[in-house]
């Protein structure tokens, strides 16, 4: 399952983990850096985290064979945009970065000055 993450970010992370259990648990966050990480049914609807791992009573598979509102088909780290609702339990998956009409796009915010 770890190869789902990998060949969309082409190696540099995973998005799930095998429990000892052979139960997926899918992460919210990257490992480097804590990004969020959002799931993508074949529907267009997002998942988080949890209910892809089946919590919250999800039934989400990344098997082909199941309904395409449970069919997980990707995952995206989710750098920047208006924060999206999970299709199945309601949780709102906000962005690292916040929306384009978010009020924190001053380039200054984030520099210091030198002096010298």
């Amino acid at each position: 399952m770890a190869q789902f993450y990998a060949s969309i970010r082409g190696g540099r992370g995973e998005a799930a983990s095998v429990a000892p259990d052979s139960k997926v648990h899918y992460h919210a966050h990257t490992d480097m850096g804590g990004y969020p990480l959002i799931y993508w049914f074949a529907d267009g609807g997002a998942c988080c985290a949890e209910c892809a791992s089946g919590g919250n009573g999800s039934e989400a598979e990344t098997d082909a064979n199941v309904d395409e509102g449970w069919h997980i088909i990707g995952a995206d780290v989710f750098y920047e945009g208006a924060p999206e609702e999970c299709a199945h339990c309601g949780t709102v998956i906000g962005s690292a970065y916040g929306g384009p009409d978010d009020d924190n796009d001053n380039d200054n915010d984030n520099e210091t000055k030198r002096e010298g």
